[in-house]
């Protein structure tokens, strides 16, 4: 049982590293409860998402559509997600080449902990 500000929060975290997992665990030091999970598609996804009030992924944007992870398919399960990606999920350059591996090294940690902290504050003002 979670104990925190945030003790009624249940949170599926299907990040795979970064600025997404460091929002997890900035959520869960406050008290939300978190399950990691790997999910292979949406139909994995719609079998856990309705125990949980926040689903985090950090899955680029071509490989995110492929999956069928996309916003207007959260928005239909009534989930609110919040994807930490170097270039969003929509716009311009979403499907930059360089989203995954753009960051790295020693910066990337810096820039790591400042997304996840923005994208906790995402999440709890949602």
């Amino acid at each position: 049982m979670s104990v925190g500000a945030l003790a009624d929060l249940r949170v599926l975290d299907v990040s795979r590293h970064g600025g997404a997992g460091f929002c997890s665990r900035l959520l869960a030091q406050l008290g939300a409860d978190v399950e990691a999970r790997a999910v292979a598609g949406v139909a994995s996804l719609e079998q856990i998402v309705g125990r949980h009030d926040l689903l985090i992924l950090d899955v680029p944007q071509p490989e995110a559509r492929a999956l069928g992870l996309t916003p207007d398919r959260f928005q239909a399960l009534g989930q609110v997600a919040v994807s930490v990606t170097p270039f969003g999920l929509d716009g311009a350059d979403a499907e930059h080449p360089l989203a995954t591996s753009i960051l790295d090294g020693v910066r990337a940690n810096v820039v790591d902990a400042l997304a996840g902290a923005h994208a906790a504050v995402a999440a709890l003002a949602a």
